[in-house]
């Protein structure tokens, strides 16, 4: 499975960047976002609920007031 962290400009279509991150706790992740792990292939808004848990996870900074970003699951 991959695992992108995408970002783009707020309220627009316009990519910003593309993060391949490496996943160790797939069934958290899943859980995360709400989808049994099962069906976790697809793309996901990222709220701040979920930033908070990808910041724990990943260690990585969202700004959510600058950009959108999405989690997109893909085989």
């Amino acid at each position: 499975m991959k695992y992108s962290i995408t970002t783009f400009e707020k309220g627009s279509d316009a990519l910003i960047e593309e993060v391949e991150v490496e996943v160790c706790n797939v069934d958290a992740l899943a859980a995360l976002f709400r989808e049994p792990v099962e069906t976790f292939v697809n793309v996901y808004p990222i709220s701040s609920a979920e930033a908070v848990g990808l910041v724990e996870m990943f260690g990585i900074d969202l700004d959510l007031a600058a950009a959108d970003y999405f989690l997109e699951v893909s085989e």
